[in-house]
């Protein structure tokens, strides 16, 4: 009966191999900005302003997880703040979606 069902098994897994889905491979543009959240991610957890700086456009309106709404002088103020320490900075769930250029 185990040899059965261990068969049945290994049928069912190779058979549904063909239909599986493969993920594309990110494009160029996909990784330079994960490269960049992440830099970012990091800058903000070393509380050096210099690469958030460099990495956000001066019309950063960045809103915050408490709903205050942030410029980008006052977000790269609260970016050098020792006081606080962020218990959570990565890009989870982060998805890129390309957008068609006109």
């Amino acid at each position: 009966m185990k040899e059965s069902l261990a068969v049945l098994f290994a049928a069912l897994v190779v058979a549904g191999a063909p239909f599986a889905q493969t993920k594309p491979a990110p494009s160029g543009d996909e990784i330079r900005i994960r490269q960049l959240t992440h830099a970012w991610n990091e800058a903000e957890a070393r509380h050096d302003p210099v690469p958030v700086t460099n990495i956000v456009a001066d019309t950063l309106v960045y809103i915050d997880f408490d709903d205050s709404v942030l410029s980008k002088a006052e977000f790269i103020r609260d970016v050098t703040k020792t006081a606080y320490q962020a218990d959570h900075l990565d890009d989870e769930g982060l998805t890129v979606t390309a957008t068609p250029q006109s």
